[in-house]
């Protein structure tokens, strides 16, 4: 069982990562109660990770930084990232009494899973109410929502390419994602990678 000073330990360092960014390592465990989530403000992952593992009950091992803006706490993993990692966060975190989507990406910014109970109400049913025999039209809107955030960003993302900005690199990636899911049909994760951009500007 997590300790009440664990749990307070834990909602403690989420506060600090609403400021900076924090370190962290976990080791999943087969129930979420079992995971074990470090988090500090200088030791470097890879000991956290190595830390996480001697005091977890499974291989399954994810190091990298953490940060928290708004609900949402996104891991920017380094090497390797266990599947069903997002979940098993996002459930763990539950257990200490703080609700959040969950989102993993590796160094180079690619979004490789999130996890959020809240499901997105399609644009139709809060618009359209008076039109119930109109077609199903949420691909259409999602790609709508994809080109507003798209034209609202781009003049900034133009003057940071190729800039000495801090997070170019990182920015320069995320719209890339952006823009190759958008290219792929697959808008609403297009849409989320645009949300996390104003993060970094």
């Amino acid at each position: 069982m997590i300790s009440e000073g664990e749990k307070e330990e834990i909602r403690s360092l989420i506060k600090v990562a609403r400021n900076r960014t924090l370190n962290f390592g976990i080791c999943m465990g087969e129930k979420p109660i079992e995971t074990v989530f470090l988090m500090h403000r200088r030791k470097i992952p890879a000991a956290l990770g190595r830390e996480a593992r001697a005091d977890g009950t499974t291989p399954k091992i994810a190091k990298g930084t953490l940060a928290v803006e708004g609900r949402m706490i996104r891991l920017t993993c380094d090497g390797n990232v266990p599947s069903g990692l997002a979940k098993n966060v996002k459930k763990y975190l539950k257990i200490m009494k703080l609700n959040f989507k969950v989102e993993i990406a590796d160094n180079d910014a690619n979004l490789l899973q999130v996890e959020d109970d809240e499901q997105e109400t399609p644009p139709q049913t809060q618009a359209n109410d008076a039109s119930p025999s109109t077609p199903d039209t949420s691909p259409t809107s999602e790609q709508d929502r994809f080109r507003t955030l798209a034209e609202q960003l781009v003049a900034q993302i133009e003057e940071i390419e190729g800039s000495d900005h801090p997070k170019a690199k990182k920015i320069a990636a995320i719209w890339k994602l952006a823009t190759k899911r958008a290219q792929e049909g697959d808008f609403n994760t297009a849409i989320k990678a645009l949300t996390a951009l104003p993060a970094h500007l």
